[in-house]
């Protein structure tokens, strides 16, 4: 048991090391606006508008967490995928989930208190789709899909912000009495999960091709030749 301890004691650091810049710089800039309108408007609500901009900035450094420079070299190990990417995986949610944390305490100190639970929501599922893309743009032999996908989200995002009070429509949650929204957010939640588990197969998990006939017989009746011609 203590061995077990002491080797996780030392892998925890080497594993938040590996955490990409971009997603730790995202984070901390996240939690620190919203900690940063706080204390400067102490007897005033945090905007909502900048709490989901807070979302958005969280879901686009989750894109990095599945970058592979070294995918050449990494892809011949015989470590299965999921096994490679765990580590910075698992560490880079820890990350996002230590940032959003700060954010909802922050949040429930104010008055009037929104509801952090449909924000989360909301959070869970803007990351999952960050995460979700990144793996398809990585299956498709993209070593760094997060300067791909971490450029999108923000201004898919940030679009659907500005867009929501021109176009009369409802996109991010707006409060607590929003069911519907809280439905659209655990679908899209859902749906990017499964993205995600398709698109990160591991390559030597999928279906190989049927082995050619040995004695000819799969060879097409074109490519026989005719004893008696």
């Amino acid at each position: 048991m203590t061995s077990l301890v002491r080797r996780h004691a030392t892998t925890l650091p080497r594993v938040l090391l590996q955490t990409p810049w971009p997603m730790v710089l995202l984070a901390v800039m996240s939690a620190g606006l919203v900690a940063l309108l706080s204390i400067a408007r102490p007897s005033s609500a945090v905007p909502l508008f900048v709490v989901h901009l807070a979302a958005v900035a969280l879901a686009s450094g989750a894109a990095y967490l599945l970058d592979d420079a070294a995918i050449a070299v990494t892809a011949a190990t015989p470590q299965r995928l999921w096994r490679r990417r765990a580590p910075t995986l698992f560490a880079g949610l820890a990350v996002v989930g230590a940032a959003w944390t700060v954010i909802v305490v922050l949040l429930n100190q104010q008055s009037p208190t929104p509801s952090t639970s449909a924000l989360t929501i909301e959070v869970a599922a803007l990351v999952s789709v960050a995460v979700a893309a990144a793996a398809v743009a990585a299956r498709r032999g993209e070593p760094e899909p997060g300067n791909l996908v971490a450029p999108a989200i923000v201004l898919l995002g940030v679009g659907a912000l500005i867009a929501q009070p021109a176009l009369n429509i409802t996109l991010f949650m707006s409060g607590p009495g929003d069911p519907h929204r809280r439905v659209w957010w655990v679908g899209i939640a859902v749906a990017a999960t499964i993205v995600l588990l398709i698109a990160s197969r591991d390559p030597a998990t999928r279906p190989s091709r049927r082995p050619a006939d040995p004695r000819g017989l799969s060879k097409r009746p074109s490519d026989r030749r005719d004893p008696l011609g």
